[in-house]
């Protein structure tokens, strides 16, 4: 048998000495190849300052989209902290279906951006960031209580996460005790399932 290339070129596939079909592949993640598709965005709550050491809801993500909606990757920064005691940590929250608090009620609305930087499509969900320090969350399930200690940047990759139309996801932060002033901000890469979605 001999497989011919279906575009006309007239190559043959070749086959090595122990019989295997020589191959070569190109390897995309899963959100990779839906933000080629347009269907994947970045989410941030932009930067925002806490002025004292009690807990804030810094972002809220609702999907009223038909498909669901995947978070693989969130994103934390911390700016430096004034104030916090030494052996302190900050502490960020994950919250799974929020509903009720006065980030949901009262948070200032954010846009999605396009993975695609050609594409103009957007993502249909409420996203809202902190309008004011020690904004709430009252409800929904704590899944993911992280303790970090100091400023930068921390990824948290692999996360899996499945938001279905109507599903929530809110993000709470508590700086160390005794903090002054931090700057911080949180952000989310998203993508829709691509299945039935058109240009």
């Amino acid at each position: 048998m001999i497989i011919n290339d279906g575009r006309g070129s007239g190559r043959n596939a070749a086959v090595n000495v122990n019989n295997h079909l020589l191959v070569q592949a190109v390897m995309s993640t899963f959100v990779e190849d839906l933000s080629t598709a347009s269907n994947g965005y970045n989410i941030s709550s932009g930067v925002q300052t806490l002025a004292g050491a009690a807990a804030s809801a810094v972002l809220y993500i609702k999907n009223n989209g038909e498909r669901n909606l995947f978070i693989p990757t969130v994103i934390l920064y911390l700016g430096s902290n004034t104030g916090g005691a030494a052996t302190a940590d900050h502490l960020l929250e994950m919250i799974r279906n929020p509903t009720v608090g006065t980030l949901v009620t009262g948070g200032t609305a954010v846009q999605s951006t396009n993975r695609n930087y050609g594409s103009t499509r957007t993502l249909d969900a409420d996203m809202l960031a902190m309008a004011a320090e020690n904004q709430t969350l009252t409800d929904g399930t704590l899944m993911f209580p992280s303790l970090l200690t100091g400023e930068g940047r921390t990824v948290f990759t692999g996360l899996a996460f499945v938001l279905p139309k109507g599903a929530s996801i809110g993000f709470r932060i508590t700086p160390k005790a005794s903090s002054t002033n931090m700057d911080i901000a949180v952000a989310v890469v998203a993508a829709y399932d691509a299945d039935g979605l058109t240009a």
